[in-house]
């Protein structure tokens, strides 16, 4: 998955299962409020090196 690739890049790792059911998403697991910001920056710069790309964040 290219958006972990680009996590990974940034040191931020997260985990992909290649389950059929769960193959789409990733998941990520933020213990301080500093790891929070982080990885939101991170995410941030990614989406923005996409025109027109938008992510959505569940929690």
């Amino acid at each position: 998955m290219e958006l972990t690739a680009k996590l990974k890049k940034k040191g931020i790792l997260v985990r992909h299962y290649d389950d059929e059911r769960v193959c789409d998403y990733i998941r990520m697991t933020v213990g301080t409020h500093d790891e929070m910001e982080r990885v939101l920056v991170a995410l941030l710069e990614i989406e923005n090196s996409y025109a027109g790309c938008k992510l959505s964040v569940t929690a």
